[in-house]
């Protein structure tokens, strides 16, 4: 299998940095376990942090907004919810509990 390096592509990051125009490209995101193919877990996370780096300094749509990742509030109420126990509206769980 050829090292990880030549079949991983560019990230859109380094696609902004190496490239004079960002015109006429086509990017397709696979995310696959780097283990499954064998490849570094370490390295691959490297990429991952660069390329989340790179997200999270975009400038948002709305000012006092951030930019976030696809998942990444599913993430962020996931360990909230872990924390403080899931949200739950009175008035249904009463209902709830009288069934």
């Amino acid at each position: 299998m050829p090292a990880w390096g030549a079949i991983d592509g560019r990230t859109v990051t380094k696609v902004g940095q190496e490239c004079e125009s960002e015109y006429g490209l086509t990017q397709v995101f696979i995310a696959i376990r780097p283990e499954v193919l064998n490849q570094d877990p370490d390295k691959a996370q490297e990429i991952l942090n660069e390329t989340l780096k790179d997200i999270q300094a975009s400038i948002p749509e709305k000012e006092g907004h951030t930019v976030r990742y696809p998942g990444q509030g599913t993430l962020i109420r996931r360990r909230e919810n872990l924390k403080n126990g899931i949200p739950v509206n009175e008035e249904i769980w009463k209902k709830i509990c009288e069934l």
